[in-house]
């Protein structure tokens, strides 16, 4: 409908047809900004998570016997709560950060949202 509405506008040299043109543009434009802003938002939200990921493990690595056991555990324990997938579990196990008898537990809800679903899919 509004195709056809623009070829009419054109066709008689309007100013209608100018505007719809316009709008048209306006709107393709606004949605590529879109796209870019959430593509930004994504790679922000990587590049974040490798950050603290990577300070995380340089501090395991640098701390003394006892205080890292303490933050080792408090880490397994993140890492039981949040990662959900069983190939991305069965990676951190083979790096020794879960321990092998570690499984998720069926209706484990993570606190990270209201609903108890949890906000990552990893």
């Amino acid at each position: 409908m509004k195709k056809q509405i623009l070829d009419e506008a054109n066709a008689t040299g309007g100013k209608l047809g100018t505007i719809i043109s316009r709008e048209a543009r306006a709107r393709a434009a606004y949605k590529e900004m879109q796209s870019r802003r959430r593509e930004q938002e994504k790679a922000d939200r990587q590049r974040l998570g490798e950050l603290i990921g990577a300070a995380i493990l340089a501090d395991l690595e640098s701390t003394g016997r006892d205080s890292r056991d303490a933050q080792r555990a408090y880490v397994c324990d993140v890492l039981d709560r949040y990662i959900n997938t069983e190939s991305s579990r069965a990676f951190i196990r083979s790096k020794g950060m879960l321990p092998m008898n570690a499984q998720k537990l069926k209706g484990h809800t993570s606190p990270d949202r209201e609903d108890g679903s949890g906000s990552h899919r990893t």
